[in-house]
């Protein structure tokens, strides 16, 4: 797990944060409740924040995982990594297996 920083305000994101330890460096995400899988995967410059809301919404019912790739939000983000769109999809795909993550419902 990961201490969110103070200026993190924790009304607007109060999911426990988790990390995911990746050979390029730790992951940041969230996952919470149960159900039918929602991922929630963001682009360039976004992170897992802006997925805050729909996180709220629906993890009555749906299992969300919103993830931070590296070198975004919560994640870390060494001076070396590959910041290829076909890295990022590297890593979401090596989460995703560790996650055993089989059946999603895409947005």
């Amino acid at each position: 797990m990961i201490t969110q920083p103070t200026w993190l305000d924790r009304s607007e994101f109060p999911f426990t944060s988790r990390t995911f330890e990746h050979t390029d460096g730790r992951l940041h995400y969230v996952d919470e409740g149960q159900g039918p899988i929602l991922l929630f995967v963001h682009g360039t410059p976004d992170w897992s924040f802006g997925f805050r809301h729909l996180v709220k919404e629906f993890r009555g019912d749906h299992r969300c995982i919103a993830i931070d790739h590296l070198g975004f939000g919560l994640s870390d983000k060494p001076e070396n990594a590959n910041y290829t769109t076909a890295a990022h999809a590297r890593r979401l795909r090596d989460f995703i297996d560790h996650q055993c993550v089989k059946m999603l419902c895409w947005w």
